[in-house]
């Protein structure tokens, strides 16, 4: 997952899960290829890149959700 900032951005791994097609959650798999997306936080025109690991389908919608507000940031479908 490559994702480019356009406003600093704070981001962690454990906010993103895919949305299958019927609507189930599936969270990040534990054992993630290296290199592992873990957290931090992008400042403009910064890149963050690392592995990311579901089992889920092979199409749906990747979710980055704020846990603490209960809101979608982002959504990747693929």
């Amino acid at each position: 997952m490559t994702y480019v900032a356009k406003a600093s951005f704070d981001y962690d791994v454990v906010s993103l899960y895919v949305r299958g097609g019927d609507g189930t959650h599936y969270d990040v798999t534990v054992g993630m290829r290296e290199p592992g997306l873990d957290s931090g936080t992008l400042n403009p025109g910064q890149r963050a890149v690392g592995w990311v690991s579901f089992d889920a389908p092979r199409h749906g919608t990747l979710v980055y959700e704020n846990y603490s507000a209960g809101s979608i940031l982002a959504e990747w479908r693929f």
